[in-house]
């Protein structure tokens, strides 16, 4: 449009012949109107001026082929739309994705003790130190326990641990063929184990029927025979094929487990650690979770500590997860960081029991591997590993007046890989090429 021209006519205005038939021409203007479609396509309308007002031409082929082209630009633009708006979902399915790695790059949770089954006594003789909580509430109700109370007290608990991002569990607890059955059917990773318990130090180990259960339990390779009356006595040999195939992927595995010091007796140590000399199994115990226990085991054993105690009964000489080690001493840190020693730690329970706060930083320093655990849902509450993780941060920096103790990435690793390592499971724990995909998807909005 020229600043001299405010209509702007005169830039639209062409002469044409008049198709009335008087050949002059005069008194009729034809004006083209651009109309901008979809940013870079243009169409024309062509309209009469005459004196003043705007008469529309119909010209039938151009408006035909203007009505086909507007008519393809506009499926164009709705395929356009379309694909833009797949390519936005798809952005933020990518993004919700990256972001939900990054804050869970931990891959997975490895709880490394626990006694599953226990959801069915959750909370149970809370206020109770240890020693009372399990000789006046736990052994009673324990005892009138049945395998098939274990299997759906071990389902209770898979639920609850998938929930928290929990896919690798040890589990020490009785009926350890029905908790077999229960996580091969609910795809989790398990290390399972025959609780070794021994009350009568005037028996023969061989004579004690516990130790036949623990035994035979490692011996079992499930295939298709039954080894022994415990194994038919809890699950049905239909359950056999599911046990199986979790078996031959890995999925289950099975370790020998020593109570702890206390609920055995010498005998039947030595029992077990010959047993495992031909097995090679990894062990599950407990040791040192209070000090009432640490005083007791060296009047029992002439001043040596339980970890003291147990190398000279050679256990330490097999891969050992050990659940607290609240009360380890320096002499204790010496001897374990040479072996194949893991400290799990299990800070809720430590607390709720009043059982003390476990040097953890002081393990680290000494290169002792550091797993963590719940413990059983009576002495915690729940099965969230983000809880033990959060404590396991922030107790050591509290408990010695340092900041600095224990970072987020060794409470990272203990929750992890340090786990995975304790279990014997090198193909988990980190995202790695080669390794098992076991991933977990955090919601940052909850």
């Amino acid at each position: 449009m020229r600043r001299d021209d405010p209509s702007g006519r005169g830039a639209l205005r062409r002469r044409a012949r008049s198709r009335h038939g008087d050949g002059s021409g005069k008194g009729k203007t034809y004006v083209f109107i651009p109309l901008r479609i979809a940013h870079s396509v243009f169409g024309y309308m062509v309209m009469g001026y005459t004196e003043g007002a705007f008469e529309t031409r119909k010209y039938t082929d151009f408006a035909g082929r203007l009505d086909k082209t507007l008519k393809k630009y506009q499926r164009n633009i709705e395929d356009f739309n379309r694909a833009i708006r797949i390519q936005e979902q798809a952005n933020v399915f990518l993004q919700q994705t990256v972001e939900a790695l990054a804050s869970a790059v931990d891959a997975k949770d490895s709880y490394t003790h626990g006694h599953s089954a226990m959801t069915l006594v959750r909370g149970a003789g809370s206020g109770l130190p240890l020693d009372k909580w399990l000789n006046d509430v736990i052994f009673p109700i324990e005892a009138r326990m049945t395998p098939e109370d274990i299997y759906w007290g071990d389902r209770i608990a898979i639920m609850e641990m998938l929930a928290s991002g929990t896919t690798l569990v040890t589990d020490m607890y009785d009926f350890p063929y029905a908790g077999a059955k229960a996580y091969a059917e609910s795809g989790m990773k398990a290390n399972l184990c025959r609780v070794g318990l021994c009350f009568d130090g005037g028996l023969e180990a061989k004579d004690w029927p516990r130790t036949a259960e623990c035994i035979d339990f490692v011996k079992t390779l499930f295939d298709g025979e039954i080894v022994n009356d415990e194994c038919l006595r809890e699950i049905k040999e239909s359950d056999y094929a599911v046990i199986i195939d979790a078996m031959n992927v890995g999925r289950i595995k099975k370790d020998f487990c020593l109570h702890s010091e206390y609920l055995t007796t010498p005998k039947f140590v030595d029992a077990i650690v010959e047993a495992n000399k031909e097995l090679n199994a990894r062990l599950h115990i407990h040791i040192s979770e209070t000090a009432k226990e640490q005083k007791e085991c060296m009047d029992r054993h002439n001043g040596k500590t339980p970890i003291q105690y147990f190398e000279e009964k050679g256990v330490l000489d097999f891969p050992i997860y050990a659940a607290h080690c609240v009360w380890l001493a320096d002499e204790d840190m010496q001897i374990v960081k040479n072996k194949d020693f893991t400290i799990v730690h299990n800070p809720t329970s430590n607390l709720k029991l009043g059982s003390g706060i476990a040097r953890i930083s002081d393990a680290l320093d000494y290169g002792i591997n550091v797993a963590l655990g719940t413990d059983g849902v009576a002495s915690n509450n729940n099965l969230n590993m983000f809880e033990e993780m959060h404590l396991a941060a922030l107790l050591q920096k509290g408990e010695f007046h340092n900041p600095t103790l224990v970072s987020d990435a060794q409470v990272l690793d203990m929750a992890t890989v340090n786990g995975a390592k304790a279990l014997g499971r090198s193909d988990t724990g980190s995202l790695e090429v080669g390794k098992k995909a076991d991933v977990i998807a955090v919601d940052m909005d909850k």
